[in-house]
Parts: C-alpha cells; sequence; structure tokens
C-alpha cells in the first residue's frame, strides 16, 4: 500500500495541463502556519527532487562530522551553566542546547545578543506549539494571520531568507543552511 501512494505521490499535479499548472503556481499562497513552500508541501516533482538533493547536500556525513564539535562545546556550555547553579530545571537546559543547535549549526547564526536570542526562541516555542493549535487544522485565513504561531512563522522565515541574503553577499560558512545554499 505505502509504495502504491508514494508511486502516486505527484500524479495529481503532473496530470495537469500546463496552463493549469501555471495558474496554480500563481495562486496567492492561503496563510498557513506552516507554509506552502517546503519539501513537504512541494507538488512538482523535479522540484520535490531538487528540494532533497539541496537539503541531502546539506546534511551528508562529512558536513554532520564538522557539525559534531560544535554540538560537544554546546553540551559543555550547558554542562558548565548547570554546575553553577544550585536548582537545575533540566528542561531549561535541553531548550537550550536545541536551540543553540538551530541557531548556530543550522542556520549559522552566531554573535547574537541576548534580547535577539531570546526573540529567535520565543518565536520557534510559538511556531512549534502551532503543530497542536486548532487554528492549524481550521485553517480559516483570518484568524490564522493574527496567531501568534502564523507570527512568529513569518518572523522565522524573515529570519531564515536574511541570512540567506547575508551568505549570498559574503559567501559560504560552515552552517547546514550555507551547505544547501552552495550545493550547486
Amino acid at each position: 500500500i505505502y509504495k502504491d501512494l508514494m508511486s502516486r505521490e505527484f500524479d495529481t499535479l503532473g496530470k495537469l495541463p500546463e496552463e493549469k499548472k501555471r495558474q496554480k503556481a500563481e495562486e496567492p499562497e492561503e496563510p498557513s502556519i506552516f507554509g506552502s513552500k517546503a519539501l513537504s508541501f512541494e507538488r512538482d516533482q523535479e522540484t520535490h527532487s531538487l528540494l532533497r538533493r539541496l537539503i541531502g547536500s546539506g546534511l551528508k556525513g562529512a558536513v554532520l562530522n564538522e557539525a559534531f564539535p560544535i554540538l560537544r562545546r554546546n553540551a559543555d556550555e550547558c554542562v558548565d551553566q548547570i554546575l553553577k547553579h544550585n536548582e537545575v530545571a533540566m528542561q531549561d537546559y535541553c531548550a537550550d542546547y536545541t536551540m543553540d543547535f538551530v541557531q548556530k549549526q543550522l542556520l549559522g547564526i552566531t554573535n547574537v545578543s541576548e534580547r535577539e536570542r531570546s526573540e529567535l526562541r520565543d518565536a520557534l516555542d510559538a511556531w512549534l506549539a502551532g503543530l497542536f493549535s486548532i487554528t492549524a487544522i481550521l485553517r480559516i485565513p483570518w484568524l490564522t494571520r493574527r496567531s501568534k504561531p502564523y507570527k512568529a512563522r513569518l518572523y522565522l522565515q524573515a529570519r531564515i531568507e536574511e541570512r540567506i541574503d547575508y551568505l549570498l553577499e559574503h559567501g559560504p560558512d560552515s552552517s547546514t543552511l550555507s551547505k544547501m545554499i552552495f550545493a550547486v
């Protein structure tokens, strides 16, 4: 059953006449907490394959090997923070560790102020909370546009687009995002 479903993954859009495909591509994006411009939502088989290759190139073994020292350094920093405090909220340290990984290794955002770091973390938390929100399920445009997860998505998307612009202007760095951008 699974193989049959996967073999039909792109059938719907693939069978549309070229004019219908063009119209579909020009339709304004309906507001969504998760967006429609992502690998999991891409309906065009060629674009989907390209996105998979780009993501794959950013996650090759050599790239992941480069990430391990950063992961280790982040883990050491978390352990140092735990040892400095008498009370430990492990959930906070795990969240900080994850946020450091997303911020530094995946996106390559370094040297940020505590305020910017807090904004990034709050936006990521709000966006992820959207996974379980009724707004994501109902998809009512006016409600979605006013939701915290949607606003968080727009903020995160803007930060990623800023980072992409920076990388295109200044060249590659060791981040996973950079590896994906400069893969081709």
